[in-house]
């Protein structure tokens, strides 16, 4: 009689360990699913999707310094592509 009820115990105890074990790997799986797509968000919003002036004000796009900051940003564009192919 009590190896019977221990018996049913343990087997109780046994299947809520898997239970539990089974959340937990479904838990780390989307964990790591969600922490790959904060990265590749991140990567995203470090590339080429950037803003020349983040100040707000009009410019003129013919202003000398203007054309100084596309070209300096056009030139670290090109040089982060040849480090991406190299």
């Amino acid at each position: 009689m009590v190896e019977e009820i221990c018996q049913v115990r343990n087997a109780d105890l046994i299947e809520r360990l898997i239970i539990a074990y089974t959340q937990l790997i479904l838990g780390s799986q989307y964990n790591q699913q969600l922490h790959a797509q904060l990265a590749s968000k991140e990567n995203k919003k470090h590339s080429s999707n950037h803003k020349v002036l983040t100040d707000g004000l009009p410019q003129i796009i013919t202003d000398t310094a203007f054309c100084q900051i596309v070209a300096r940003n056009e030139a670290n564009w090109e040089a982060a592509q040849l480090e991406k192919k190299a």
